[in-house]
């Protein structure tokens, strides 16, 4: 019963700790480790039986790095590969390396943990990033995707790290450790293989079952399974899980395995982390805040400037840089399952462990305000530079070339809307430029439009390049909020007199944007709901004159008008729900047998429309008043049932 005590006082606390800190924007992360700080032998001591809460926090581990592999994509490497493998392996070497040197030099560890502190503070944290990079709309921008792209790469590094710690542990070289390797390759060759081959055909026959118990548990099943064979061969627990995952991830039932095992990873990951803050001795820490303080600024300087250097590297535009490198500065949750794994090998000393949980809890806490702020930061630092950058950033190709266009469209961002704005004028004969920040979009569409221009929209010299004192309209496009501000201030600072539409996410943006001078600006928010209500209205028979009327006063009211605007439909639903369609065949010696449709009066008489005959074989499609009615006709009929019922004396339905 005690560890039933001890997993209420956890979850209550925590429940209690997570709702204060949604109300001051604290990512959950945190959350949970302020309450595992507080609720820890090291807090208040409300937890006595701190190996039981571990116990559950592995638990955590297992199934947090099975759904990481259930959503490793294929697809997704081979899109952004040049980000993932190239800045994602620059990152990690580089990140590693330089730890490694400051941990010998610094603090004077030996080789062997050093490099382990440097694989722990190389592993910044996907959660937090990615959930901030959604909630303000900055996931498809280029430091978007570049930020996705090394998150992706250092999870998927987490296996190798996790594979080198017997040897980074080892005094010597051991026969056996090289037997556990090959025993390891050769499983996780054998699983993988089982992926492909096996494991989607015996998911399907799981799933033909139809009994949802059944497939949550052979989920769950091959999850631990597959991390006890690869602890059974020396390899660790986290590895097999995250194998079980990639098995998975080959069913196209994946994403029903994921949403079935979603609510048990978010209780266990939540327990695991809370896990990770009663570790942390605050006191400790609090004797050694100066040599705290020192390591966090050092983690997040010499993070901030590895990254800063592997995007300049990929000749990544400046603004984009910064904010990768502002956003990935922290130390993430894959470092505190590194960490487990190597406390097991004896790679941390209790000094060591305490600073690197300081560090991490710091920098998670921190990360929230700088990526908010890091935006402004870019633009502060780069804006001095913004003509010379645009301007290096040509390509050869590109030097020298002028568009010759009047009265053309200029397209600024080459997303879903971009590419599809520029196939329709392409269509409609309109005469247009495009102009991208995203030098793989540049080298990819160059050849395929008369006129793409690489460089900042919110450059006066791009925009001249593009000749805008002869555009007609510049369509704002980009997926980042900040650099459309920014683009339609300076087009409306120097060029006033060219119409600028602007696309914006959200409602709440058009305020800002119309001020900053857009004449138009479109908010996707409102305009998917449109076009929900469209057909939804549809399915209610509204009147598409109606529909139409409605939708155009919405956005001539600029979507303000949503929640009090009446529609008139005249009731038109609850009558034509009422009517049906049915089969009446006529007797044989009916007295319509041998007249003319409009003879035996069935509309006048009995409020019933023939829309069809059916004549042996042959159906005859609205027939005509003077249409003469055989003996066996089936008259296909739309009208009330009580009108139906009026007419069974003529004939029989079928």
């Amino acid at each position: 019963m005690q560890i039933l005590f001890d997993i209420t006082i956890v979850l209550a606390i925590s429940a209690g700790v997570l709702y204060f800190c949604l109300k001051l924007n604290i990512p959950t992360i945190v959350a949970f480790l302020i309450a595992g700080m507080l609720v820890g032998p090291h807090g208040f001591g409300l937890v006595s039986d701190v190996e039981n809460v571990e116990s559950l926090a592995e638990v955590g581990v297992l199934l947090l790095l099975f759904t990481i592999g259930m959503e490793f994509s294929i697809d997704k490497l081979i899109r952004s590969k040049r980000y993932i493998f190239i800045g994602g392996t620059l990152q990690l070497i580089l990140t590693i390396g330089a730890f490694t040197c400051l941990s010998v030099w610094l603090a004077g560890m030996e080789w062997n943990r050093a490099i382990f502190a440097g694989a722990l503070f190389s592993l910044s944290s996907t959660a937090i990033v990615l959930q901030l990079f959604q909630e303000s709309n900055q996931i498809e921008s280029l430091h978007g995707r570049v930020s996705l792209s090394i998150l992706i790469f250092q999870d998927i590094a987490i296996v190798p790290l996790i594979l080198i710690l017997p040897w980074l542990a080892a005094e010597e070289f051991k026969t056996g450790d090289l037997v556990k390797l090959g025993s390891g390759i050769v499983l996780v060759a054998i699983i993988l293989y089982t992926s492909r081959k096996f494991m989607p055909r015996l998911i399907e026959q799981i799933v033909r079952t139809r009994n949802r118990e059944l497939f949550l548990l052979f989920i769950i099943t091959i999850c631990f399974l597959t991390a006890m064979l690869t602890r059974q061969v020396g390899l660790s627990l986290a590895l097999g899980a995250f194998l079980a995952g990639l098995m998975i991830s080959e069913s196209e039932f994946s994403l029903e395995a994921m949403s079935s095992i979603l609510p048990f990873k978010k209780v266990f990951t939540s327990i695991f982390f809370i896990s990770i803050g009663m570790l942390l001795n605050l006191r400790y820490v609090f004797h050694q805040l100066l040599e705290a303080v020192g390591l966090v600024l050092l983690v997040l300087i010499v993070k901030i400037l590895i990254i800063l250097l592997v995007g300049w590297l990929m000749r990544m535009p400046k603004r984009s840089i910064i904010i990768t490198a502002l956003a990935l500065c922290q130390v993430g949750e894959f470092a505190f399952v590194l960490s487990q794994q190597g406390a097991e090998h004896n790679l941390l000393d209790e000094h060591i462990s305490q600073m690197f949980l300081a560090v991490s809890v710091i920098t998670m806490g921190v990360s929230p305000f700088i990526i908010q702020v890091a935006p402004c930061l870019a633009e502060r630092f780069t804006g001095m530079s913004r003509h010379s950058e645009t301007k290096a950033n040509y390509s050869e190709a590109e030097k020298g070339f002028q568009v010759n266009l009047t009265d053309h469209l200029i397209i600024i961002g080459f997303g879903t809307n971009g590419r599809n704005l520029s196939r329709a004028a392409r269509e409609a004969g309109i005469p247009y430029v495009v102009i991208d920040y995203n030098p793989d979009t540049y080298r990819k569409e160059i050849k395929q439009h008369e006129y793409f221009i690489f460089g900042d929209a919110a450059n006066t010299q791009t925009l001249e390049r593009a000749a805008i004192q002869q555009a007609r309209i510049a369509v704002v496009a980009t997926h980042d909020p900040v650099s459309t501000e920014m683009i339609v201030s300076a087009i409306k600072k120097h060029y006033p007199k060219i119409i600028v539409i602007a696309r914006t996410r959200f409602l709440e943006d058009m305020d800002r944007v119309r001020k900053l001078g857009a004449d138009e600006v479109i908010p996707e928010e409102f305009e998917t709901s449109i076009e929900i209500f469209t057909r939804v209205m549809k399915q209610y028979l509204v009147p598409d004159e109606e529909i139409a009327r409605f939708s155009d006063e919405i956005r001539s009211e600029n979507y303000k008008m949503l929640r009090n605007r009446k529609i008139k439909n005249d009731n038109a639903l609850s009558l034509i729900s009422q009517l049906g369609v049915t089969k009446l065949k006529v007797f044989p010696n009916s007295v319509w047998i041998n007249k003319s449709l409009k003879e035996i009066h069935l509309r006048r008489d009995f409020g019933i429309n023939v829309i069809a005959v059916q004549r042996g074989g042959q159906v005859i499609q609205n027939p005509a008043a003077d249409f003469i009615v055989n003996e066996s006709d089936i008259l296909i009929a739309l009208g009330f049932p009580t009108d139906f019922e009026k007419a069974a004396g003529f004939a029989v339905f079928t």
